[in-house]
């Protein structure tokens, strides 16, 4: 009667993630002085430069608070590593993949990137640039060399 070895338990790693606030000020602060703009132009019969100033300010400013969102969200994602597969999740989408599968994992400037066996890009995963979330990653990097190790 033969014992197989115990099965480890499924390790999670959820990188942090700074929260934008300086980011989202800036870009409120610049919504808000076009506003103002646009209701001195308005209160003052003022020229049509201070109306486009004001419009291309608020335009501006909900451009820069929607890419620092979109950031912020593409580099919320958690990762379960499993006996048999590597799953990663973010937000509603669960992308899983098997270990036999993975033949490369590489780790650019902010994002960790996984190959397939035929160098094909499977999947690609946004890191925040704080030491707290590359300690996170490279503990990761570590547990998944162990997993691919075994395969």
């Amino acid at each position: 009667m033969g014992t197989s070895p115990p099965e480890t338990p499924p390790q999670r790693f959820r990188l942090p993630v700074r929260q934008p606030l300086r980011e989202l000020l800036i870009a409120s602060l610049c919504a808000t002085i076009g506003s103002l703009e646009i209701i001195a132009w308005a209160t003052f019969r003022l020229g049509e430069p201070l109306l486009i100033a004001g419009i291309t300010l608020i335009l501006v400013g909900l451009g820069y608070a929607l890419w620092c969102l979109i950031r912020f969200w593409r580099t919320r994602w958690a990762v379960r590593l499993t006996a048999n597969e590597l799953t990663v999740t973010s937000g509603s989408r669960q992308r899983r993949l098997l270990w036999a599968e993975i033949g490369a994992v590489k780790v650019g400037k902010n994002r960790v990137e996984i190959f397939d066996r035929h160098r094909k890009k499977l999947l690609t995963l946004g890191v925040d640039s704080t030491r707290r979330a590359h300690e996170t990653l490279h503990s990761m990097l570590d547990a998944i060399e162990v997993h691919r190790a075994r395969q």
